[in-house]
C-alpha cells in the first residue's frame, strides 16, 4: 500500500457555506466525474443525519475504486461532516479525502520474486509515480468542484486546496 498524499496522509478542507448538507445528494455523481470512474466503482458507505438538536448534524462516507492497470488500484475515501442551521440554512462542512494505492504482483518461487523486485524498481516505478501524480491532481480537482458546487471563489494560484486564499 502506498499513501498518495505523503506526508500529509489526507486532504482536509473546511467550507462555510449556505446549505452545506446538499452535497450529500450529489457526492456520488461528483466523485464519478472527478475520478472518471463508472457507477459500479463508487460506493456510499454511510450517510447519517441528526435533526434532534438545534442544528442539523450530518455525516457521509464514500469511496471509489480506480483501477489503473492489472496490478494497481487506487482507493479514495471521502468523508463529509458538517452542521447546518435549519432556519437560515447556513453552516460549515469539513471534507476529508484520503487515497491509497495498492499494487499487487503475484509470485510463486524465489526466482519470480527476484524478477518482480527488479521489474518494480526499474520499469514500473516510473508508472507508479505517474499514478500518484494523477491521484493528487484528482484530489485538487475535487476541491475545485466542491468550490464550484457551492458557488465559492476560486483559489488563488499557488494556494493549497481547501484554503480560503
Amino acid at each position: 500500500m502506498t499513501d498518495v498524499l505523503v506526508p500529509e496522509r489526507e486532504f482536509t478542507a473546511e467550507y462555510t457555506v449556505s446549505n452545506p448538507a446538499k452535497i450529500l445528494g450529489v457526492m456520488l455523481e461528483m466523485m464519478k466525474k472527478v475520478w472518471r470512474v463508472s457507477s459500479s466503482k463508487v460506493y456510499a458507505d454511510k450517510i447519517k443525519w441528526d435533526v434532534t438538536g438545534e442544528k442539523i448534524d450530518f455525516y457521509g462516507e464514500w469511496r471509489n475504486r480506480d483501477v489503473k492497470d492489472t496490478r494497481t488500484v487506487i482507493w479514495t475515501r471521502v468523508i463529509a461532516q458538517g452542521v447546518q442551521d435549519p432556519k437560515t440554512k447556513e453552516g460549515t462542512i469539513t471534507i476529508k479525502v484520503k487515497s491509497m494505492m495498492k499494487t499487487k504482483m503475484e509470485y510463486v518461487t524465489p526466482f519470480d520474486q527476484a524478477i518482480r523486485h527488479m521489474y518494480m524498481n526499474s520499469f514500473y516505478k516510473t508508472q507508479l509515480q505517474q499514478y500518484v501524480q494523477i491521484a493528487k491532481k484528482r484530489i485538487n480537482d475535487f476541491d475545485d468542484d466542491v468550490r464550484i458546487f457551492y458557488g465559492m471563489e476560486e483559489r488563488a494560484a499557488g494556494s493549497l486546496p481547501g484554503s480560503r486564499m
